[in-house]
């Protein structure tokens, strides 16, 4: 559990950093924006490997048992959450416009949709840090920097659905080998 705990500590520690501006610009103007990127990639990748690790490692602990129709519940909300996290990418789009901040709508999805499925101690502690951060990081977020609404360009948003088309079918059919359970049943 220490590790698991150390990654959420670490990672979200790391995913504070945009929120604390002051801070954050510091640090920028000191070691520059190549260097500050670098550092907070490998730090979040560091608390994401010693989360996912502690998690694999956990002696399992359930807290409560899903309810039978929190699996299709959750397939069913896995698409909006990959279409979110992929419009947060490229070109304008309709889904940024009006959202303003889409990446941490979907994470919000994608850990509400995981926590339904999964009711051990070791999934709420890691989907349960997704989830909360994404509460605080999405406020914070849409104080300094509002949605600005409107439209983006329309072929950019169909762009958008026909590529989280296709990573939500790869996700389904590969999610036994990276996540270590199959969907097929």
């Amino acid at each position: 559990m220490l590790y698991l705990i150390g990654g959420i500590v670490i990672f979200i520690a790391a995913h504070c950093l945009p929120m604390m501006v002051e801070t954050r610009t510091r640090l920028i103007d000191r070691f520059g924006m190549i260097t500050y990127q670098v550092g907070f990639a490998l730090v979040s990748f560091l608390g994401l490997g010693l989360m996912v690790w502690g998690r694999g490692a956990m002696e399992f602990t359930e807290i409560w048992q899903p309810f039978g129709w929190s699996r299709i519940a959750t397939i069913m909300l896995m698409f909006p959450a990959v279409l979110l996290v992929i419009s947060a990418f490229g070109p304008q789009n309709s889904f940024r416009r009006i959202l303003g901040h889409p990446m941490i709508l979907g994470v919000e999805l994608w850990a509400i949709a995981h926590l339904m499925v999964n009711g051990d101690l070791a999934s709420i502690l890691f989907f349960g840090a997704f989830f909360l951060w994404a509460l605080v990081a999405f406020a914070s977020a849409s104080r300094r920097k509002p949605p600005v609404g409107g439209r983006g360009k329309f072929l950019n948003d169909i762009i958008f659905v026909a590529v989280a088309v296709v990573v939500y079918v790869g996700a389904i059919h590969s999610h036994e080998w990276f996540a270590g359970v199959s969907l097929a049943n």
